[in-house]
């Protein structure tokens, strides 16, 4: 630090004597690069005020003068040295504002306040690479987490760019970061990365090219831009299959690390092109030849050999599209990508919101259409069904209900409402109450159960509206009867029956309306049948 504080103090003496610093609008000095790294330098003074050290380019690299990565500010038109600071593990950085990145050191408080939020991203997630930490919250949430703070000791979260010294614990202060009236934060866009060409011989140039992009936020979105650009990422799948026609195995396994971090950088745009019908078989294609595996992957093969199967008919060809693509999608995030490390959990969350929304979509689209729900519970009422088919018909019911778990709350709710009114407690009383298949009771016993956990009011009311209907077969009973006859099942069964009786206590003060009798408890049921066993024995 010896050397930011006699640069500092350099500056400080020039400011005294009325030097100026030149115009933010300069040209020739305040390139779009420039830009990206410009940043001011704050120390905290003895009387807990902000001292402005001077205004400079940031780089956060490795240095040999400390053998390690640390950050380096000089001064943008002297280019003497500001700061100079290794990153160490144990040093507390605090992100602030989305352009503050503030942490103490042995002899001073620092504060380092940028142009661009971008290049404050940058940099803070090179300070987070080294230290093991997670970037990727959003500057966001972080921002609304100081507001909060702020609005609860009765600070104003809106008075410009105020801030605390994490480490002094200082009153908030302004340290009058830069201001750019000429050139104001956010207005240079972020450029798409000049690419190699896709050609055999540039493999290991894009490789590299890529892998130096992966650490930093503000790279991985220039780098996505670029592959969106000139459709580099079709040429990528055309160089593709040529290393494959070549049997080129060490162009094949670049390929690999290739595709795999077009996957990683977590671009919803660049998904939309992977997973295109023109793409979609090269990039699953790539991601086959792992170079720590001895044999290629089959992922192509099997996706050629799953089946559709249109249990119900579905007339609109968009949401088979949407079913298709969600399959796909799926496949690629549990089984071809790489299980994410616990500082990566978030590494594929455009991907998982693809299939977030496209549930969402198609559950949506099949509720809206009345042929395909009632097609559905009239093939499920129908006494004459085969096994298989009843089955098939049972996963496809709770698939639904499954994936109207994306659906927001009131909108969920309104869809259990339609399929209870479509009689559900009735076909479901009748497969568990006739039928001695194990895999259908079971099915029929997650769909309740699934219900049931997330409104337990919409099956009740279907209860009551099916006891009032046919008394003969209350959907109650035959859960109670149910539960009392597979106490000597396997290990799945019980299971089963642990489910069973979690759904039975939540009815347990449930009385029928118009009923002679109130519905059984638990203990009433397990007392009958010990008293049955005894007089058995």
């Amino acid at each position: 630090m010896s050397e930011a504080t006699e640069s500092a103090s350099e500056s400080t003496a020039e400011s005294e004597k009325g030097t100026t610093e030149p115009s933010v609008g300069r040209t020739d000095i305040l390139t779009d690069e420039n830009a990206f790294r410009r940043v001011k330098l704050y120390t905290l003074n003895r009387e807990k005020k902000w001292d402005d050290r001077g205004t400079g380019l940031i780089a956060c690299e490795h240095f040999d003068s400390f053998g390690g990565i640390g950050i380096e500010v000089r001064d943008e038109f002297k280019g003497n040295l500001l700061l100079q600071s290794k990153i160490f593990q144990e040093t507390d950085y605090q992100l602030q504002q989305g352009t503050l990145i503030v942490w103490a050191e042995s002899d001073a408080d620092l504060a380092l306040s940028f142009q661009q939020k971008n290049g404050c991203l940058d940099v803070w997630t090179k300070i987070c690479n080294v230290q093991g930490k997670d970037p990727t919250l959003p500057p966001t949430a972080l921002e609304d987490v100081e507001m909060s703070q702020a609005a609860a000791e009765g600070g104003d979260p809106a008075a410009g760019d105020q801030f605390t010294a994490g480490a002094t614990g200082g009153e908030p202060v302004n340290p009058s970061p830069i201001e750019f009236e000429e050139i104001p934060e956010g207005a240079v866009p972020l450029e798409p990365l000049d690419l190699p060409p896709c050609e055999r011989g540039k493999l290991d140039e894009i490789v590299e090219t890529f892998s130096l992009c992966m650490p930093a936020l503000v790279q991985r979105e220039r780098l996505a831009l670029g592959v969106e650009k000139d459709d580099y990422a079709r040429k990528l799948a055309d160089l593709f299959r040529m290393c494959e026609d070549l049997e080129d195995e060490p162009g094949l396994h670049r390929m690999y690390e290739i595709f795999k971090m077009l996957f990683l950088l977590n671009s919803a745009a660049v998904y939309e092109i992977l997973f295109s019908d023109d793409v979609v078989d090269y990039a699953v294609g790539a991601l086959e030849y792992d170079p720590g595996k001895k044999e290629p992957a089959r992922h192509r093969e099997y996706l050629k050999k799953a089946t559709f199967r249109e249990v119900v008919s579905i007339s609109k060809p968009e949401v088979l599209g949407k079913i298709h693509q969600t399959y796909r999608y799926q496949y690629v995030h549990d089984v071809v990508l790489p299980t994410p490390t616990v500082f990566e959990e978030n590494v594929l969350s455009a991907l998982t919101g693809l299939i977030f929304f496209n549930k969402t979509e198609i559950v949506s689209q099949l509720q809206e259409d009345d042929g395909f729900m009632t097609s559905l519970f009239d093939q499920l009422g129908d006494r004459t069904i085969s096994t298989d088919k009843a089955r098939d018909l049972l996963f496809l019911l709770k698939d639904l209900c499954t994936y109207s778990q994306a659906l927001k709350i009131p909108d969920r709710i309104t869809f259990l409402k339609n399929v209870c009114a479509k009689g559900l407690v009735t076909r479901l009383g009748y497969f568990l109450g006739q039928w001695s298949d194990t895999e259908i009771e079971l099915i029929c016993l997650d769909i309740i159960s699934q219900i049931a956990e997330f409104n337990a009011t919409v099956i009740r009311d279907a209860v009551v509206t099916d006891s009032t209907v046919n008394e003969d077969e209350i959907f109650f009973d035959i859960v109670i009867v149910k539960m009392a006859e597979q106490q000597e099942l396997g290990e799945n069964k019980r299971s089963g029956l642990g489910v069973y009786l979690t759904w039975e206590m939540r009815f347990k003060t449930f009385s029928y309306p118009n009923s002679r009798r109130a519905a059984p408890t638990s203990s009433t049921i397990f007392r009958e049948d010990a008293t049955e066993t005894a007089t058995t024995q």
